[in-house]
């Protein structure tokens, strides 16, 4: 939701760009048998980018992608670690913050909560029953 709110406000141009265009601490983290494939926001959000899931994402200073971004598809809560840590820096704000701003306070859910951890955006949100309930009206609406 914080992603599709970014990009229909123009802050993300496009969902197939290169994450590096919007976060330069992912520079010269690709390995060189994938250079050429830069990670897009699409494969991150489609779980396309290799990005592992439980293994360690880092070999050294690269990441240890399974395979090349947009060949595959491999389920990653790393690679939403990612989304989150780009998002973040986009907007200059804890993922935390991201989800108190562009999910709890519009809805009205006082209960949610994120911790400023990088695992969060794969699915650390906390809430009553009750503001989970109001989030899910907010999505079928």
């Amino acid at each position: 939701m914080i992603f599709m709110q970014l990009l229909e406000s123009g802050e993300i141009e496009d969902l197939h760009d290169d994450i590096l265009r919007y976060c330069p601490e992912y520079n010269n983290v690709m390995p060189e048998r994938y250079a050429d494939n830069p990670i897009s926001f699409y494969h991150l959000l489609t779980h396309q980018s290799g990005v592992s899931h439980l293994s360690d994402m880092w070999e050294g200073e690269k990441l240890n992608l399974a395979f090349r971004p947009g060949s595959d598809t491999m389920y990653s809560s790393n690679g939403y670690g990612i989304l989150g840590f780009v998002m973040g820096h986009i907007k200059g704000m804890s993922y935390s913050e991201l989800v108190e701003t562009y999910i709890a306070k519009p809805i009205g859910a006082e209960s949610f909560d994120a911790p400023d951890i990088f695992a969060a955006p794969s699915g650390q949100v906390h809430s009553t029953i009750y503001d989970m309930a109001i989030f899910a009206i907010g999505v079928m609406d």
